[in-house]
């Protein structure tokens, strides 16, 4: 499952993703978070992956064209994970990102809120995250 929940006033995508990722399920996420980028110029991307499933091999390359034609839309980009192996990808990743990267876990959502937020005018309401770890017993 792949959810986008908009976070208009504070300029935020938020991607939670949980389980299997259907090419219906990234194209739509995908034409939404190209409207949002259109609409506001520039946004910040705040990820969750939950318990990553199977993704189809060209849902993988059309996500990586994706990320390369955006690079320079997204000011920062926080990644909320318990797997320890994106860790990894997150340091490859802030090599060649223009903003700036950072790791947190699903208990530190709002910390990854916060950083992402800082320097925003309006913070919104928060994200979707910490409702999530709320839900999971692991809200600090």
């Amino acid at each position: 499952m792949l959810e986008m929940h908009e976070h208009d006033r504070a300029d935020v995508i938020e991607l939670i993703v949980d389980g299997a990722v259907s090419r219906e399920e990234y194209e739509a996420v995908r034409d939404r978070a190209e409207a949002f980028i259109n609409r506001r110029g520039r946004a910040r991307l705040l990820e969750v992956i939950l318990d990553p499933g199977p993704v189809d091999p060209a849902v993988l390359w059309e996500d990586t064209r994706f990320a390369f034609r955006h690079m320079g839309d997204f000011s920062r980009i926080a990644v909320v994970t318990e797997r320890r192996w994106l860790a990894e990808i997150l340091a490859a990743l802030q090599k060649i990102f223009v903003g700036e990267v950072k790791g947190f876990t699903l208990t530190e959502c709002e910390e990854a809120w916060n950083w992402l937020t800082e320097h925003a005018l309006d913070k919104g309401d928060g994200p979707e995250c910490a409702r999530l770890a709320s839900c999971r017993g692991e809200a600090s």
